[in-house]
């Protein structure tokens, strides 16, 4: 019995390995995809920027609130 569950779990956990190692075998990398690659990048940095720099206005937009007194009614 204790062998058929080591088989099992040895299977269980070598299968998901296994996909993980051949997926990342399977594609060679060209230089034109490395490049896309890069843009893609490029692109994905400046689009993080342009909404940081959103989030920054909008914050500066905001009024200032007053913290809350929890004590307040009680005084």
């Amino acid at each position: 019995m204790r062998i058929i569950v080591m088989a099992f779990w040895l299977v269980a956990f070598s299968v998901p390995l296994h996909a993980q190692t051949a997926q990342t075998q399977t594609k060679p990398q060209t230089e034109s995809s490395s490049q896309e690659h890069r843009q893609k990048g490029a692109d994905k940095q400046e689009m993080r920027r342009k909404i940081e720099d959103d989030y920054k206005e909008t914050l500066k937009t905001l009024p200032n609130q007053k913290l809350p007194d929890p004590w307040g009614k009680l005084r």
